[in-house]
């Protein structure tokens, strides 16, 4: 029961491949008006897109990369206490009181998890 496209149309149509293909050109050359205002705004959300990328990239911290540097050298052995700059000195005892911060959150963190867990079972088991 499929009906012929033709019967749908108000007017009929007799296009050939030729008038297709001249219509085409005719559409492809048309003289298009300027738009400041549209260009203006996608100027604009270009500039937000980019910003927003720089927002989101992760910046280096080049002092905290050669600190880690100056760490690993002196856990192998490289280089020794006295070889490390006082002010790289201060810097290192700082990272490891950080590092040391970090590592006892995560203990509490894992011990508070695993007594949540504890309880959960002794209730279960009830």
């Amino acid at each position: 029961m499929k009906r012929n496209y033709d019967e749908k149309r108000l007017v009929k149509t007799n296009k050939k491949i030729l008038s297709k293909i001249i219509n085409f050109f005719k559409n492809l050359f048309k003289s298009k008006k300027y738009d400041s205002t549209k260009e203006e705004s996608e100027n604009i959300s270009i500039v937000k897109n980019i910003n927003f990328r720089n927002n989101m990239q992760i910046k280096e911290d080049y002092e905290k990369i050669e600190l880690l540097k100056i760490q690993k050298k002196f856990k192998t052995g490289e280089i020794l206490e006295d070889d490390i700059p006082e002010n790289y000195y201060n810097k290192l005892l700082q990272l490891y009181d950080e590092q040391n911060e970090k590592i006892r959150k995560e203990i509490e963190n894992n011990k508070r998890k695993i007594a949540e867990i504890l309880s959960q079972m002794r209730n279960n088991n009830k």
